[in-house]
């Protein structure tokens, strides 16, 4: 037994006491974070499967320090393919044991009506109303629940770290997180971040400058980053007024987030907005684009949006960028530490390409 499996073990016992305080939990993982960083990969997928299989001890706190121990290490570039299966077996069981929950709430909050301002108070009190039910009728229920928000985290840092796992995250768990993201946090974030396209082919024509490429997008979360990530490429602006440390976090490395503030430079557009009565009077028309733009807005593509609600058109999804309409400032930040983000342009269009484009 190497040095690190007996750390390991050591550490495993100390969890499973319940008389253990958390000064020996975490004098006992400090060691093992003291040998991981010498370890062989062998030794260190052992490792990382052993606690990870904590995932199963009866104290769920003790079990979700497990899983984000695990989450942490990825994160912090350590390898986590050795668990990802049994992430996905986990939290798909917990979806299956807790879907009579959601089911239930869902049935009693039906036809309620989203606009109403009182509708978030009443769908709470009715959501605590049936976890005190089901805490006594359904116990195993609420467990399940509970579980899924103090485990996700562990699986946002495997699927976002590395692009197999996020397919197979998506492939076994897409449709169950999608379905109870409005009633828990750990499937709203899953589903948030199943929504992430990679290698999607899209047009990208700025109006006012009469340049555009087609390309690829991959790891944009939401339309915030989508500008950014527009705004940060060089040739394609004229000048990038974005730093190079805040263009790391934009892209998906180093911190998650910065001080830093930019402004918007674009009102962002779908290919709908082509064919629309008067839409050319948006081009090189700083003007038109404050008092016109709004008669277009069924094809702004809205920030809070992701990359997957913009229309396809021939295969690509369509980007046309004018004049921003009113100020927007942009937080300098991502979502998921560990998912890089880019636009790679495979080929910059003529002006008679674009001008075919906008017909």
């Amino acid at each position: 037994m190497t040095q690190l499996e007996q750390k390991v073990k050591k550490f495993s016992d100390v969890m499973a006491d319940d008389s253990s305080s958390n000064d020996d939990v975490s004098a006992a993982l400090r060691q093992i974070y003291q040998l991981i960083p010498d370890a062989g990969d062998e030794d260190f997928n052992k490792a990382l499967k052993s606690i990870f299989s904590l995932v199963k001890l009866p104290n769920i706190d003790r079990a979700a320090m497990a899983a984000s121990i695990c989450g942490y290490l990825v994160e912090n570039g350590y390898p986590g393919d050795v668990i990802v299966g049994d992430f996905i077996e986990l939290y798909d069981s917990l979806l299956d044991s807790s879907a009579p929950f959601f089911e239930a709430y869902y049935k009693r909050i039906e036809g309620f009506d989203k606009s109403d301002d009182e509708t978030e108070e009443k769908t709470n009190e009715i959501f605590q109303n049936l976890w005190q039910e089901r805490l006594e009728s359904a116990p195993q229920e609420i467990g399940a629940v509970v579980c899924l928000d103090k485990f996700f985290p562990c699986g946002i840092s495997l699927f976002s770290a590395d692009r197999k796992a996020f397919s197979s995250g998506k492939e076994k768990l897409n449709t169950k997180v999608s379905a109870f993201a409005e009633a828990n946090q750990g499937c709203y974030w899953f589903d948030k971040l199943f929504t992430v396209l990679f290698d999607e082919p899209v047009v990208v024509i700025d109006m006012d400058t009469n340049r555009g490429f087609t390309g690829k997008m991959s790891g944009i979360v939401d339309n915030f980053q989508l500008q950014l990530v527009l705004m940060g490429i060089n040739g394609f602006n004229d000048e990038v007024n974005i730093n190079d440390e805040d263009l790391d976090i934009i892209h998906g490395f180093g911190s998650q987030s910065s001080e830093s503030v930019v402004e918007g430079k674009w009102n962002m557009y779908d290919c709908h907005l082509i064919g629309k009565g008067g839409w050319e009077e948006l081009i090189n028309n700083k003007k038109a684009s404050v008092d016109k733009a709004r008669d277009f807005m069924d094809t702004w593509i809205w920030s809070e949006g992701s990359p997957a609600d913009i229309p396809v058109k021939n295969g690509h999804r369509v980007i046309l960028l004018g004049q921003p309409s009113y100020i927007r400032n942009l937080s300098i930040q991502r979502t998921f530490k560990n998912l890089e983000a880019y636009v790679e342009i495979e080929k910059k269009l003529t002006s008679e390409e674009i001008a075919e484009f906008l017909k």
